[in-house]
């Protein structure tokens, strides 16, 4: 049975090749603990597996504690039905990208329940490290996906879960027959939070129609349940959320439910 560190290992020499040079667009390959490109830029690879592959500082809104809040709420299994109605649409064996992986939270979630060569993209920094941190078995770097570190034309699937996408990048990405996966909120999503944040309702409708646009003959999935909360998982979730930055949890926001209502977007390239 393989160590952490030589499963770690295996899938750095596996999946790295896949990642382009952020600089010269060429492709990278291993090097000792170090990925490099023919042009000759170096990018070091962490003990934790992940690498850094931003051209500019990255996202400094999206704090560590920001994506420890939401590793500890998503533990709890908040967003369980979300993942059994994911592992369908996931190709086996595959190799599927999430774009913007935040701290790796549903990649590690959805390979516990189907076998495929996982690897997260992110522009917080902090959240890359947390992700490999968590993960033997996928690879995570901090990258720009407007302009994304990946070669053409290799991934079998991209996953995008309530987080912003580049569907040129997307298309590029993929294998000709391969799938994109984007989960959108709907109206009553955390509807206890922005209630409680003050917040106006919330209507999905462009980022639907951007979808469509890109990938006509796209399917979609709509579910929602309510999952149960603990005042501390409450506190959590408040904090977790960009829908309640800047805003004090008032002291009445007790829920004992929170309503997960989403859409999942699907769609081969071709």
């Amino acid at each position: 049975m393989m160590s952490k560190r030589e499963k770690r290992r295996l899938r750095i020499d596996e999946l790295f090749p896949l990642f382009r040079c952020p600089h010269c667009r060429q492709e990278l390959y291993v090097s000792d603990n170090d990925l490099r490109c023919r042009t000759g830029h170096t990018f070091p690879i962490a003990k934790q597996g992940h690498v850094h592959l931003l051209n500019g500082k990255g996202a400094d809104d999206y704090s560590k504690e920001l994506f420890q809040a939401r590793k500890d709420v998503l533990q709890e299994g908040i967003y369980d039905p979300l993942y059994e109605n994911l592992t369908p649409l996931l190709p086996e064996g595959g190799t599927v990208l999430d774009a913007g992986c935040g701290e790796g939270s549903h990649l590690t979630a959805l390979g516990k329940k189907k076998t495929f060569d996982g690897i997260g993209i992110d522009n917080a920094k902090a959240a890359v490290q947390m992700a490999a941190a968590q993960s033997d078995d996928m690879v995570f770097a901090a990258g720009d996906l407007a302009d994304a570190p990946m070669v053409s034309g290799r991934l079998d699937g991209i996953l995008n879960v309530l987080s912003p996408a580049n569907y040129t990048e997307f298309k590029r990405m993929l294998k000709p027959e391969g799938r994109v996966i984007k989960v959108i909120p709907n109206t009553s999503y955390l509807t206890e939070l922005r209630t409680a944040a003050g917040k106006a309702p919330y209507s999905n409708e462009e980022v639907r129609r951007g979808f469509f646009d890109a990938f006509p003959h796209a399917e979609e999935i709509h579910t929602s349940w309510n999952a149960p909360l603990t005042p501390a998982s409450a506190a959590l979730l408040w904090k977790m959320t960009p829908l309640t930055w800047n805003t004090a949890m008032p002291e009445t926001f007790q829920p004992e439910t929170v309503t997960i209502d989403i859409t999942i977007l699907h769609a081969f390239t071709n």
